[in-house]
């Protein structure tokens, strides 16, 4: 993520009725919003009523802040999960609660999430890094260079299936899930901008593809479409 994209994010603009969609399989699998939107309050109080050791201060750390329910389209999330994400780097503590590897000439990105299972009560950190040794499969076409993210549970394993994310088309997406055999993520109505962010998901030890992702990113009142920036 560039600085350019990170200032935008945290602007006033961004967040005025800020709204996330991830497609995955053509279906919704997470719906976010920025914590201090109301939309977020329902998923803020069952959050707090499953980890009481959370502070509403912690969630609401930065305006930018952003929580939503997800669907189990993926492990380690069996059970669905809250994912909360910060637009910052991850903090002292984390460091120390778990395992934040990062591979040779890799630098950590400005953007960090949680993921709490209201059943389980696990928690794993998801971090965003980014660097041109990291191992990954083809991709399509990419605009800007590709980010990625791998996730630490709380016993410091750092878990297998890494997100790689990358700026494409919609043409070349499409082209790109007909040649690998995956299911392309978005519905029709997603194409009424060229280009948007998206992401695979891949095994780091095989390099085998399970998911593909599309982000759709907007101001939910005015369907101001910002998942392009």
């Amino acid at each position: 993520m560039t600085e350019l994209s990170y200032d935008f994010i945290v602007s006033d603009f961004f967040l005025k009725d800020f709204k996330e969609e991830l497609w995955v399989d053509q279906e919704i699998v997470r719906t976010a919003w920025c914590t201090e939107l109301p939309e977020a309050d329902p998923i803020i109080e069952d959050l707090l009523n499953a980890f009481p050791d959370i502070t509403l201060d912690y969630l609401k750390s930065n305006k930018s802040n952003m929580i939503g329910y997800a669907s189990n389209y993926r492990p380690p999330y069996s059970n669905g999960c809250v994912s909360w994400y910060a637009w910052e780097y991850p903090s002292q503590e984390d460091h120390e609660e778990y395992n934040i590897f990062l591979p040779d000439g890799c630098k950590l990105n400005r953007w960090f999430g949680k993921k709490y299972d209201l059943v389980t009560k696990e928690v794993w950190l998801k971090y965003v890094f980014a660097g041109k040794t990291m191992r990954r499969p083809d991709l399509p076409p990419c605009k800007i260079e590709p980010f990625y993210a791998l996730i630490s549970d709380q016993n410091k394993n750092v878990l297998p299936h890494v997100d790689v994310y990358f700026n494409s088309t919609h043409e070349d997406v499409k082209k790109y899930c007909e040649e690998q055999g995956l299911i392309y993520p978005a519905p029709p109505e997603l194409e009424r901008d060229e280009r948007r962010l998206w992401a695979v998901v891949y095994d780091y030890d095989t390099l085998e593809i399970s998911k593909v992702k599309a982000y759709d990113i907007f101001n939910f009142k005015k369907r101001n479409q910002v998942s392009t920036i």
